[in-house]
Parts: C-alpha cells; structure tokens; sequence
C-alpha cells in the first residue's frame, strides 16, 4: 500500500513539474478549461518506462485515474497515442482483457453515429423526484427505487442527462497478414466522444488504440463473451501500404537498387519469374504497381492510377500475372468477380438491427493500393455501375434507405477476363469478344489480348521455364529483389512526383495531334484525350521505377509505344482496319455507326418492299451479312423495332420517322 501511495505521489509530481508544463499539454489544458475541447491526449512516450508498464497492464489503474484527477473538469476523456503495436488481430487472448493495446488493421464497417448516455437523469413518476445515476454498464441502470417516495417507476429525462457521440465500426486484419488458407479474424470496435465517431471510415487502414473488452455472446446470461475494443485513438496511416513500413536503412538499400541500369528488368524478373513470355504484358502491369501522379484541380481531379485489362484465351498466364502482382504491391486484394456476393466488389449500404452502415468491397478497401479483379466479365450489374464510377472519379457512391455517402476509391484495377465464347476471335471487336460494357473498357489505359497459338519455339520456352521452376533454378543473368524488397521499392517510389521534361511533353504532344489530325467528324478518331492522359501516367510512372524526380523523353516513348500497341489491338476496326476509339469508348465503330444510320435513311418510309429490294439499294455500302444483322436490329431486337411486316406477301415498310 505505501508503495503505491508513494507512487501516486510521485506521479503527481511528475504531472504538475514536467508533463503538464509542456507546451503542447498547456495548450489542450486551455481548451478545456474555455470548453473547448473534452479531451487531453497524453502522448504515450512522454510517461517514464515504469507508468508505461503500469498503463498497459491495468488501464483503468492509478495511472489514468491520477491523470484524471489533474485535470480541470470531470468530464474529460483521456486518450494515449504513440502506443507501441502490441498485437496483431490474430495474437488477441484472454489475458489481454482490461489492457491498453495498439493494433493494426483495415476499417472494412462503420454504422451511423448515435447517442449514448454517460450521466441518466431519471424522474420518479410517484413524486417527480430527479435521481442521477452513472453509466458503465452494457444495458441502462436505473435505480433501484425512489428515495423520497420508494418509487419504482421512472421516466429518463433527456435534456438533462449527459449524453457522448457513439459508433460502432469493424476492423479486420490486415490482408498481407492473414495466413494461407485462413479466414480473416474481425473484431468489433466501439468509439465514444467526439473525437473518435466518424475519424474514420471503410478502406482506411488504422493504428487503433483501445481497451480489450467483454459483452455477453447471445442470449440467456451464458458464459461465453466476445472480445471488442473500447477505441482510445486511432491513427489514421498512409493510404499506400497496409502494413509495409520503411526506415532510413531501407531507403539507402532502394536508392542503391534505383541506380542499378537495368532495375526494370529487375523488378519485372522478380514479380514474374516463373512465368514466360509474355514481356509486354508484365511490364505493362509493373507500370500499374508504380501508377502516375494525382493532380486535384479545382474543377476536376486527375487521377495517378492506370489500370489494365488482360483479356484472351485460357491457360495464357492471366491469373498467375494478377496474383503476382498482388504479391508485391504494398496494398493489394486478389478478388473474382464471379464469387463477389452481398458488399460485392464495391461497397454496399448494411442493415444492422434498426440502423443502416456501410460495408466496404474490395475496390474500396484497396483505396490507394491495387485490386486485382479475376473473372471481370462475371460483374453483376450493381458492381458494374459503381465499378465505372470507382475508374473514373475515384469513388464509390451509396444511395440506399438512409444511407447517402461516397467513399474514396482511389484504385488501380488490374482484371483478367475470358472472352464471351471461350477463345478470343480477332474477326471481332474487343466489346464483342467480352462481356463488358464500353464504359468500363474504355477506363482501362492498358488491354492486352492473349492468345493461345501453338509456336514451337514458345512452346519449349515454356516447358523449360515450368521445368527450371519446378527443380527451383535462378537465373543469375541478374539479381533478384525478394518480396518484402519489392514491396517498399514500390512504397518509396509512389512518393516521388516526377515531373515531365520539356522534351517529354514535346515528344506526347507531338504523337497526340499527328494522330487527332487524321480524324474527323465522319471519320474514325484514332486516339481520344483519355488516351493521353493515360500516356502521362505511364510516363510518370516510367520515371518512378527507376526512383527518378524528373520523366525523360525515353520515359514517353516507352509510354507512347505501350499506348499504341493497345490502340492497334484493341481499337482497330475489322472491317476498315482502321484505328477507332469509337470500339471502345461507344462499343462500335464509326464505320457500323454511319452504316446503321444510312440503313434506316435509305429504308422506305410507309412503302412495302421486300428484304431483297430494301437491299439492293444499300448493297454498295455494306455487305449482305451485315444488312441482315441491321434488319434483325430493325424487327425488334435490341428493343427497337421500327419495322412492321405484311404477312401475305412477306414485304416490310418503316413505320417511324426518327
């Protein structure tokens, strides 16, 4: 007992001589004696090592209450931050109950903030006596029974209690944390007062302070409780990385590997060295880890993310490429499309009991990082609505019951997709090959098409790539980065905001008009500005995989190169082989645009004729296969029908005008 008397004395001392006359504790003590502020947050490494000890064993001990005793008004929340990670989600035990804990984890649901009583004021409805009472506990404690009159019957009377803000949020552990085969661990977090309700929100990974805590699992009074944290402070950190972390070392070790001459190479054998060929494809994708630079406007934001699309035949390494680079990245989630249910791939509104909440899907929790989409075409068509908004503007919004919010979706998609009919058929559009609308296509700055054709010299490359992984030889034409490596090599170079040389700019301005110039209002348009924003970001993100401040001229011809390459596969007509962003952008060419409009020009309004005589008169324009198709469109497929049939005489007239 004297012991701790004699601590308490000390600690008294130590409050009122050194910690509360420091500048930063002058400063919070002034704001809530002017009722400014309800709450004084110590940070955790100004205490000396024994208080330290004696907060995390036993949080509601000597420590916080004789802190609490010091300060001017009884109403005052205490809160610790800079606490040292104890536990991983994974690590929590029965033994950690009533203790101060740092863990690190992903916001993946937040409920809508509500009211709790701290202080019930509660009148007698016998003799309209106030009683006061305290709140701890999980349920409303009313009193036992009237002092003045015995009463047992009260009413709480709201404006006179002391009520807090309330909310109650999910986290989840980390994906890079959660073991193979093993089903992510979630807790349930609870943040009372003003400065912890709405801090945070789905997608953001958080250092959460907080006290271990009990509540009774179902119902019936059982002895089984579930474990949640009682928040204290969150930290909020980058939106880059779930839990990779550099240190001054490690940036020595990057800046030596940026200097090495052929680090792309580097980089690209690391995240892919099992997988042959295919050389373009994977550095297009290693791009993507890297990104562009995000510029906000004051009308309009300019995103930093490019995203990719690989599409094609099975068995061509699309998955196996996407689960690399999910690997490497410092955030990143490996998803299919196909076996999203409920949140989905974006998010989605969530009822729980009487409120609504919001759940975070794996385009939202990658915020800042990379999603990897598996199987793209097997979307349902909610996740395709928001999926265009999250490309294009970077965020996800959810209008359900009472729930109106947008969530930061700030992501690089890379997806992999089969074409609609098994193998992909180069007679026919991109749209037609896959089962995706134009709006989507047309957000991917990178598609590549990979087909399965049969090529001797491939065909051994592969065997003896296969084999070498199998027996696990390296290749020691250069040296390999390991996972962890990649990881903050990619962290640290998403800090640098490379800035395009004037040659650079000279070299994507020049490529951009020549190519405009050959366009027109009839004609196909070979590139369109999105392309050249997309052409920035590859160049900027040149310039970061080699840990430059400054993108060259090299950068953008790189950059311009992978563009083209995309325009020639993805947006050349078949019928004209031209270049046409309209495949993509519209679905269709302007070729079949102007055809479908002259079908319907030339077609006779209110006149029979039958499908040979409508024909001849458009024969010179298009072939009868697509006259035929256009004619199907006309009777009704699709929802148009403008075509009206004489049965007897087998003949047609357009019945509306357009």
């Amino acid at each position: 007992m004297e012991s701790e008397d004699l601590m308490i004395d000390n600690l008294n001392i130590f409050l009122e001589n050194e910690l509360f006359q420091m500048e930063s504790y002058q400063h919070q003590l002034e704001k809530i004696r002017n009722k400014e502020s309800k709450v004084l947050i110590i940070n955790y490494e100004d205490l000396p090592d024994e208080y330290r000890t004696e907060l995390e064993n036993n949080y509601y001990g000597l420590v916080r209450e004789t802190i609490k005793n010091q300060v001017p008004m009884d109403d005052v929340a205490i809160s610790f931050k800079n606490v040292p990670i104890t536990k991983k989600v994974r690590e929590l035990e029965s033994a950690d109950i009533n203790k101060l804990i740092t863990i690190n984890g992903l916001v993946i649901n937040s409920l809508q903030p509500r009211s709790i009583v701290r202080r019930a004021v509660f009148r007698c409805q016998n003799c309209n006596e106030l009683i006061t009472k305290e709140q701890y506990a999980q349920v409303l404690e009313k009193p036992d029974s009237c002092s003045h009159c015995n009463g047992r019957i009260f009413i709480i009377e709201e404006k006179e209690c002391k009520w807090d803000d309330y909310q109650e949020v999910v986290i989840q552990e980390n994906p890079d944390e959660t073991e193979v085969g093993a089903v992510p661990r979630t807790l349930k977090v609870v943040l009372v007062g003003k400065y912890l309700v709405n801090r945070c929100k789905p997608g953001d990974v958080i250092n959460l302070t907080g006290i271990l805590s009990l509540e009774q699992h179902g119902r019936g009074g059982g002895r089984v409780f579930n474990w949640f944290i009682i928040g204290n402070f969150i930290d909020i950190l980058t939106k880059d990385a779930f839990s990779a972390e550099i240190s001054d070392e490690d940036i020595a070790i990057l800046r030596g590997w940026g200097e090495h001459p052929r680090i792309k190479d580097i980089l690209i054998k690391s995240i892919y060295p099992s997988i042959y060929g295919w050389e373009e494809e994977k550095y297009g994708l290693t791009l993507c880890l890297f990104g562009g630079v995000e510029r906000k406007g004051t009308d309009i934001n300019f995103r930093g993310s490019s995203n990719c699309l690989l599409i094609g035949d099975p068995s061509t390494a699309k998955t196996a490429m996407i689960t690399a680079a999910t690997k490497v990245a410092p955030k990143a989630i490996y998803t299919q499309a196909g076996g999203s249910s409920g949140v989905g791939l974006t998010a989605s509104a969530v009822k729980d009991g009487d409120t609504w909440g919001l759940a975070a899907g794996a385009v939202v929790l990658a915020n800042g990082g990379i999603c990897c989409i598996d199987e793209i075409e097997k979307m349902d068509k909610e996740d395709r609505d928001k999926l265009h908004e999250a490309m294009e503007v970077q965020t996800v919004s959810i209008h359900k019951a009472t729930v109106h919010a947008t969530l930061n979706a700030k992501t690089t998609i890379l997806a992999a997709g089969n074409p609609k009919y098994g193998r992909y058929d180069p007679a026919t559009t991109v749209a037609d090959n896959i089962d995706l609308q134009p709006t989507i296509l047309s957000r991917f700055d990178l598609i590549y098409i990979m087909r399965d054709i049969p090529d001797k010299e491939k065909d051994e490359g592969i065997v003896t790539k296969i084999f070498e992984s199998m027996e696990g030889k390296v290749d020691d034409e250069l040296p390999l980065m390991d996972t962890e490596t990649v990881k903050k090599y990619i962290l640290y170079a998403k800090s640098m905001k490379p800035v395009l040389e004037t040659e650079a700019k000279a070299k994507l301005g020049t490529f951009y008009l020549s190519l405009r110039k050959e366009g027109g209002s009839n004609k196909p348009i070979p590139i369109a500005p999105r392309q050249f924003q997309g052409m920035v970001r590859l160049t900027q993100a040149s310039a970061r995989m080699s840990l430059r401040e400054v993108a060259t001229e090299e950068d953008a011809e790189l950059a311009i190169q992978l563009i083209m390459n995309t325009l020639s596969r993805a947006n050349i007509d078949p019928t004209t082989g031209e270049m046409d962003t309209a495949m993509t952008e519209n679905g269709k060419s302007i070729s079949k645009t102007n055809k479908e409009k002259i079908f319907r020009e030339k077609f006779p309004v209110g006149i029979f004729v039958t499908r040979d005589e409508a024909y001849n008169e458009m024969s010179d324009i298009m072939t009868r296969q697509e006259f035929e198709e256009y004619f199907r469109q006309a009777m009704g497929a699709k929802g148009i029908k403008w075509l009206t049939v004489d049965v007897t005489t087998d003949k047609y007239r357009r019945v509306d005008k357009f």
